[in-house]
């Protein structure tokens, strides 16, 4: 586990909830600090750092994996070479 990647257990235990959306979003690649106030950004990432470890006030910095780059995307590949696609597609 690296510093930027708690246990997924460990997400769904950030607390208040406005907290682990934040946590969610600084995960897709936005920076709390542009769309947070100030004194928000800051409880949020007190709360989410004492929770998980995790500081969001650095970028995001996904995992590597048997030397691929894991971002959470599990069905890219099956969608890539057609499974599960509708039939209008």
């Amino acid at each position: 586990m690296g510093n930027n990647e708690p246990l997924k257990s460990e997400i769904g235990i950030i607390k208040p909830a406005a907290a682990r959306a934040t946590y969610y979003s600084w995960k897709d690649g936005v920076d709390p600090k542009l769309t947070l106030t100030k004194p928000t950004f800051y409880h949020h990432r007190l709360a989410i750092l004492n929770q998980t470890g995790v500081d969001i006030s650095q970028p995001y910095q996904p995992v590597a994996v048997d030397d691929e780059v894991y971002n959470g995307d599990l069905f890219k590949d099956v969608f890539s070479v057609g499974f599960l696609r509708s039939a209008a597609d």
